[in-house]
């Protein structure tokens, strides 16, 4: 092997060694014009509504490792009508981005005068496997590692009873550890003496709502923490740019939500990834 040849596989080793930027083909990310024109148009208008409310803070940068969507799907469990459901799943098979976003309608188990809820959830598949990461030693105890399918890891929280429901949704919401620990034994306290514990809440804006657009519950002498000012600077943050960006991508003639959340994901090489969204 000659010095030339030598310094070429020498730099080819280096190129293999480095880590791959996640992502791919922003073509594949958000293909919404693969779906039949209705199920196209119902996918933008509820793309837009989980931006326009606290999906943004899931989408845009992760957040929130999961976030629901304002709308909700009752129906009758001794004979239900899930042809709203089936439209909405179809909507929502093109909210994927190289297995870093997935969106989808779930069930909630409780049954209330004969009838159950359905809602849509959108998840941060990197930040979900973080959550479950940091917090092991909770979601171990039901088989859920990293790498589990976030749908798996909320099904199987929503099945169990309080407080172990609560403290599982409350850590696959992102919200803070403090207040996820005081919710519970609020919650325990109550159970113990049916005396309500009386509590304040924390409240962050989304584009649609400057009040309670994300909401968290705190002790009612709470005062603020280092966690709280944190999540309200960051997702101050996320709103400024989304807000900026809405004006340019979304209205008559313009681009559309799928275009405004592709764009947004691009490194400026055409690769996409949800991990590649910056935030000053």
């Amino acid at each position: 092997m000659n010095m030339r040849t030598g310094l070429l596989v020498a730099l080819l080793l280096a190129l293999t060694a480095l880590p791959a930027r996640p992502g791919g083909a922003c073509s594949e990310c958000f293909p919404l014009e693969s779906l039949p024109p209705e199920a196209r148009a119902e996918s933008e208008r509820l793309l837009l509504m989980a931006l326009d409310n606290e999906g943004l803070y899931t989408l845009a940068g992760g957040l929130k490792a999961m976030s629901s969507l304002p709308r909700l799907f009752p129906f009758s469990v001794e004979s239900p009508d899930l042809s709203e459901i089936e439209r909405v799943r179809q909507a929502l098979r093109a909210w994927r981005c190289h297995g870093e976003v997935r969106a989808t309608v779930h069930h909630f188990h409780k049954v209330h005068e004969g009838k159950r809820q359905a809602g849509i959830v959108v998840f941060h598949v990197p930040r979900m496997g973080e959550v479950i990461a940091a917090k092991q030693g909770f979601f171990g105890a039901f088989g859920l590692t990293p790498s589990a399918d976030p749908l798996e890891a909320l099904t199987t929280i929503e099945m169990e009873e309080q407080p172990i429901r609560l403290r599982g949704q409350g850590y696959l919401f992102s919200y803070p550890d403090y207040a996820v620990d005081w919710f519970v034994q609020a919650d325990e306290h109550q159970k113990a003496t049916g005396e309500f514990v009386k509590r304040k809440f924390i409240s962050l804006p989304t584009y649609a709502r400057q009040e309670r657009g994300v909401v968290w519950a705190v002790a009612e002498d709470h005062e603020e923490r280092p966690e709280d000012r944190e999540f309200r600077e960051r997702a101050a943050a996320i709103l400024a740019a989304y807000r900026e960006r809405r004006e340019r991508y979304i209205g008559e003639g313009k681009p559309g939500a799928a275009a405004l959340i592709r764009d947004w994901y691009d490194d400026g090489n055409g690769r996409c990834s949800p991990r590649h969204v910056n935030i000053p």
